[in-house]
């Protein structure tokens, strides 16, 4: 690992789990004189819906960390399914799909995870059985991953629903699209539906093509459920925009557009500074090198 201030040889690695996502490991590189972790993602700490428990480290002597909101607060997150029941209310009873850009891996299996309990609790009255496309190979695949996990990854309230003999993030009216005429024919199913396509800023993808089909109508919803950038499709359609273009194409916006507070996949600055706690020993200010920061550095992290 190289950087313009150190050079670290190292020749071993562990993985540790740091968020309730698969995708956010650590590695944690060691030798005789050192170790580093390098982590990939620290979730927050108080989600909506919980898969996996947070992973702690005891010590490290250098540490690489993302701090996307490292300088901000989160929102208080309120009832995130409560939220999430109303938007697909409101967008069946107009007769209406909810379109939701997704990121394939970690989002997608939280937001089956949400949606299966609203179907189980009944919380979304007169669309009985309504379908749920995952509309993304990789989600698919990522999905599958999941449905694998060892129990023992699991935090108390998913491990006591596996228990009860509940899948946690599977249920009747699921439907994989893996080829790309499966994707197609999602737009010959006329039932209000959920499709659940990546990518999650609307960037690339599947979703792209969704968008094009439902931004149109009226009676559709397209729900955010994560960041959107500077510049990204997905940030156009949040800041009102009344026409995109796509695959050559201007496509008017007529769909109601809408986000679900409490859906940030990372940790805030509370977040950091409570993950950072579990160390026994922290290492030195110097020895902490921040990525996907903002270009003023928190200043959190010295002490």
């Amino acid at each position: 690992m190289k950087s313009p201030a150190m050079y670290i040889p190292m020749q071993t690695a562990a993985l540790s789990v740091a968020q309730r996502c698969l995708k956010s490991r650590g590695a944690v590189f060691t030798d005789n004189a050192a170790d580093a972790e390098i982590l990939g993602k620290v979730g927050m700490s108080r989600k909506y819906w919980e898969l996996f428990d947070r992973g702690t480290l005891e010590e490290a002597d250098y540490l690489v960390i993302e701090s996307t909101y490292g300088d901000r607060l989160h929102e208080k997150p309120g009832n995130t399914v409560g939220e999430l029941a109303d938007v697909l209310q409101r967008t069946f009873d107009r007769g209406g799909n909810v379109v939701i850009p997704s990121f394939a891996v970690g989002r997608t299996q939280e937001l089956l995870y949400a949606i299966r309990q609203i179907k189980q609790e009944g919380m979304v009255k007169g669309h009985d059985g309504f379908p749920v496309y995952v509309d993304s190979p990789l989600a698919v695949e990522a999905t599958g991953i999941f449905l694998q996990c060892d129990q023992s990854c699991f935090d108390k309230e998913t491990a006591a629903l596996v228990k009860q003999g509940i899948n946690p993030i599977w249920f009747d009216d699921i439907c994989l699209s893996v080829t790309s005429d499966e994707s197609k024919q999602i737009n010959f199913d006329k039932r209000p539906k959920v499709i659940l396509s990546a990518s999650g800023m609307c960037e690339a993808g599947r979703i792209r093509h969704h968008l094009k089909h439902n931004l149109w109508g009226s009676e559709n919803t397209v729900l955010f459920v994560g960041y959107q950038a500077e510049g990204s499709l997905g940030r156009k359609l949040q800041n009102g925009a009344q026409y995109v273009r796509l695959f050559g194409e201007d496509i008017t916006v007529n769909a109601e557009i809408a986000a679900l507070h409490g859906t940030s996949g990372h940790a805030d600055q509370a977040g950091l500074l409570g993950w950072l706690s579990g160390f026994r020993k922290k290492p030195e200010s110097r020895s902490i090198m921040l990525w996907r920061c903002s270009p003023t550095p928190p200043e959190i992290f010295t002490w």
